[in-house]
């Protein structure tokens, strides 16, 4: 079993802990605020969780690893075979179309991307502690021009009444005067 334990010592001074609560909710909501690509997802649909997973260990890894005390010793593998039994149950997201023009060069480059949500349901607890890492981080590529920031939320269940609706207010009728 994987630890729900994530530690990352950004500095000499400075450790971030994203750490088991001890109770996950087995679904989870996951907004994509800004454009985000996801290799090798192609958009379309929300991204498979495994996908979006990997993306993120990539990233939290790598920032530790340039900037902290080295990559991470951990089993992404273990990891990745635990993620590829969470299901995306629904969501939506948009593609976005955005370019940027390099000043030195005057070459555009593409910094599109999909937005919206995907909900996943599953065994989460595992995942947590890196999904509340990568709402800091950012996941997938060109996180460094804004791309990829995404928040983490529970779905709200619809509220369904069975109570009969109050009658509408009468129409007050025009004056006949």
């Amino acid at each position: 079993m994987v630890p729900h334990r994530l530690e990352l010592d950004w500095a000499a001074n400075q450790q971030v802990s994203f750490c088991d609560s001890g109770s996950f909710a087995a679904k989870q909501q996951v907004s994509f605020l800004t454009p985000t690509e996801l290799k090798p997802h192609a958009g379309g649909e929300p991204p498979p969780f495994a996908i979006l997973l990997a993306r993120a260990c990539e990233r939290i890894s790598a920032l530790r690893s340039f900037y902290g005390a080295g990559p991470l010793e951990f089993d992404f593998r273990a990891l990745a075979a635990q993620a590829a039994a969470v299901r995306c149950v629904g969501g939506q997201i948009d593609w976005q179309a955005a370019e940027r023009r390099s000043g030195r060069s005057g070459q555009t480059h593409p910094l599109g991307g999909f937005t919206g949500y995907a909900e996943y349901e599953g065994e989460l607890g595992p995942f947590q502690p890196w999904l509340e890492a990568a709402t800091w981080t950012g996941v997938g590529r060109q996180t460094v021009w804004g791309k990829g920031l995404m928040a983490l939320s529970r779905p709200q269940p619809l509220s369904v009444s069975t109570e009969p609706r109050p009658p509408a207010p009468p129409v007050p009728s025009p004056d006949p005067r």
